[in-house]
């Protein structure tokens, strides 16, 4: 869906990079995770779901939600991650900046277009289009 693609897009725009990862300034990327949390966290709601942030440290926010259902039934859980690994050589990005959010041939380019952002934003659009009655 345009939603879908736009959310992220969105998320591939902020540079999540795992703050902790070797050789990565903690100083200079802290916060982005809890960016992305905000942004999952805001898409969720929009799908009616009851949201909340976690912070793991000081800046590194978890988005959570839960779409409540009718009772009875069983429940289902996505589960996944929005931190990025650092681009590496930015020189070796030959389609689009790392951080973009392009779309080309039908594709969302950038870091964690593939892991895991795009299966973070598949699952709010799944929650979205539930029955849970």
């Amino acid at each position: 869906s345009d939603a879908l693609v736009d959310a992220l897009r969105r998320a591939v725009r902020i540079a999540s990079v795992e703050p902790k990862y070797p050789g990565q300034s903690y100083e200079n990327l802290v916060g982005r995770e809890g960016e992305v949390a905000r942004l999952v966290s805001a898409v969720h709601a929009e799908a009616g779901a009851e949201t909340e942030l976690v912070a793991i440290e000081p800046g590194r926010d978890n988005a959570c939600a839960r779409i409540p259902g009718a009772g009875g039934g069983c429940s289902l859980v996505f589960n996944g991650h929005i931190d990025v690994v650092p681009v590496g050589n930015p020189d070796t990005w030959t389609q689009a900046d790392p951080f973009s959010g392009e779309v080309a041939d039908g594709r969302v380019l950038g870091r964690g277009s593939g892991d895991m952002n795009a299966d973070d934003e598949a699952a709010v659009t799944c929650a979205r289009y539930a029955d849970v009655d």
